[in-house]
């Protein structure tokens, strides 16, 4: 797959792309790096088709894997107040395909959240980079994301949120609503009274390493 040298602030960025990069994706991901590299927020924009969602994903990625190669320290010429920031990229107006989306760094795997503890480094195993949030509108567009995901060589550990109300394939639980539903769905699992909860806990058990080696929707637990 084809990897490009991305140089932002002074450092270097080994970004997969899956595809020869037109120059205006070239500089959509020159900008992801930027603010992910700075710590600041950045609003981006381009025309319907012009493959948003893929320049999020691979730059935003290819950030994260320089970040766990330098052992979950922030990548030379970063800016540690990126920790704990956010990158948010909004699409065109009437854009269906690209997802309106926001890709949150937070302390996690190997950064440490607790301020009596700030010093400690690490160890190894601990530092896979940040958590990127892929935050959307609606389901339709986070199946965009898991498609073009899958176009790349990025393989990250996965999982995609949905709340109740869109989600929730049990009878009866899924007619109700706001409190209502969600104390049914809580008496069900807790008693385990929901047979698809219950089934895709068994699976779950049965294959821990589902979510690693492919991304993964909802639809297909």
């Amino acid at each position: 797959m084809p990897q490009h040298s991305l140089t932002v602030g002074g450092q270097t960025y080994e970004v997969d792309f899956p595809y020869a990069p037109y120059d205006c994706q070239l500089t959509m991901m020159e900008k992801v790096l930027e603010s992910l590299t700075t710590g600041r927020n950045a609003l981006l924009e381009s025309p319907t088709g012009t493959g948003k969602t893929l320049c999020l994903l691979c730059a935003a990625l290819g950030w994260r894997e320089a970040h766990a190669r330098q052992g979950g320290g922030i990548p030379r010429g970063g800016n540690p107040r990126g920790i704990g920031q956010s990158f948010d990229a909004s699409r065109a107006p009437g854009d269906a395909a690209d997802a309106s989306a926001s890709a949150g760094i937070s302390a996690a795997d190997g950064i440490s959240t607790d301020r009596r503890d700030t010093n400690r480094a690490p160890p190894p195993s601990e530092s896979r980079g940040p958590v990127i949030i892929y935050a959307s509108r609606t389901h339709s567009q986070l199946a965009q994301v898991i498609k073009e995901l899958k176009a790349t060589k990025y393989r990250p550990r996965m999982a995609v949120l949905g709340s109740r109300t869109q989600m929730c394939v049990h009878k009866e639980v899924r007619r109700l609503t706001g409190v209502a539903q969600q104390t049914a769905c809580r008496q069900k699992t807790e008693s385990r009274t929901c047979a698809h909860y219950n089934e895709t806990d068994r699976f779950l058990r049965s294959d821990p390493e589902y979510g690693k080696r492919e991304p993964v929707d909802i639809e297909d637990l």
